[in-house]
């Protein structure tokens, strides 16, 4: 029979358009790769719909319609866990007796059920969610958003006891991993899984200083507001800001600048051309919440990634940043670096670093070694 495995994602993983999901489709391309028979199970809400492209890489895909609104919460569960209670998932699960990995807490409805209990059961660990939560409440300007982020927060936290019921966990960060294990759970580190195979930056100069990100998201916005008021306002050098459904306050922002300028939901193509010709890669958050796909993006294709210590961890990741943690180090740290050229020894040093230890290939064979082999 091979290897088979029940993948259990929170969303469609297709398009692959923002954290979550691109770490999940391209786990499922590298595992399809070497070998492995999946069987997803996938959630459908908002705009997403079925992905016939999913079937190149899958051998079996079930999708499921999220419980939206006042019928998905509960008093006991966080509502990003019981709007995916749907039995025909647990029915489909027992029909085949494969190990099962479960794609963040939000998926983990039935990890602790009965009929479940002998199956070898696994979670990939997106977050640390009750304080991304908590986080999401600090960002966030209008109330009522605010008070379901903290209540939210508060289930996630309790809930997070369900994690114990995995044989392992598979961390995103080695941060997230020294939490799970912590708490007494067995814990490994396991890379975010991401689309870029080879170190494409350019040598040379490029000509802007660039941020990007889902600027939908009130943490990301937060980031941007930030930069321009504090950083990119007070220098001369060109600027330009990309990403998904900026607001009407943002857009309103940017024209006041001559020298700022906005794309607004860039395709593909677009965005790969805005990383590849900017010169210096400017990253910020207000808070530590995990790692960023934009940042390990930005180190493939990019040529400088200036960021603050709120987006690194001290190791590999840390020595191919610049890091700046205050306004006057960021406007500093952007002068210094604008007059000089992105080399070939800093590629040579992200081929070394990068690909070690964000190998999609090397890190897919430490996940089937630990499902199939331990």
């Amino acid at each position: 029979m091979g290897k088979q495995l029940h993948i259990v994602s929170f969303d469609v993983p297709f398009p692959a358009n923002y954290g979550g999901v691109i770490d999940v489709f391209y786990k499922l391309n590298s595992l399809h790769s070497q070998g492995v028979r999946i069987i997803l199970h996938c959630f459908l809400y908002g705009q997403k719909q079925q992905a016939p492209e999913l079937a190149l890489y899958c051998e079996q895909v079930y999708y499921y319609r999220r419980t939206i609104g006042v019928q998905g919460f509960s008093l006991l569960r966080p509502y990003i866990v019981n709007s995916r209670k749907n039995t025909a998932l647990l029915n489909n699960l027992l029909s085949h007796e494969a190990p099962i990995l479960f794609e963040g807490l939000h998926s983990c409805y039935f990890l602790n059920h009965p009929k479940l209990v002998n199956r070898n059961k696994y979670v990939r660990a997106h977050n640390i969610e009750h304080e991304y939560y908590l986080a999401l409440a600090q960002s966030e300007k209008k109330w009522w958003k605010r008070f379901y982020y903290k209540i939210e927060s508060q289930l996630l936290r309790q809930y997070e006891e369900i994690y114990s019921q995995a044989e392992q966990i598979f961390a995103i960060s080695k941060e997230d991993q020294n939490y799970f294990r912590d708490k007494n759970l067995n814990t490994a580190y396991l890379p975010a899984f991401h689309s870029n195979t080879i170190i494409e930056s350019l040598v040379g100069r490029g000509e802007y200083c660039l941020y990007h990100g889902n600027l939908s998201v009130a943490e990301n916005e937060e980031a941007v507001m930030y930069l321009i008021d504090n950083v990119f306002s007070k220098l001369s050098y060109p600027v330009k800001i990309a990403g998904a459904n900026p607001s009407i306050d943002l857009i309103t922002r940017i024209t006041d600048f001559t020298h700022i300028e906005l794309f607004d939901n860039p395709t593909d193509k677009e965005m790969s051309s805005l990383i590849e010709n900017a010169h210096v890669h400017v990253l910020y958050s207000a808070k530590r919440n995990g790692l960023k796909l934009k940042l390990v993006n930005s180190l493939f294709k990019g040529r400088f990634v200036l960021v603050n210590n709120n987006l690194i961890e001290t190791g590999p990741l840390e020595s191919l940043c610049k890091i700046a943690n205050n306004s006057q180090e960021y406007i500093q740290s952007i002068k210094d670096l604008w007059t000089v050229s992105f080399t070939e020894v800093e590629i040579e040093s992200r081929k070394e670093k990068l690909l070690e230890e964000f190998s999609n290939e090397k890190n897919t064979q430490k996940l089937i070694e630990t499902i199939f082999f331990k």
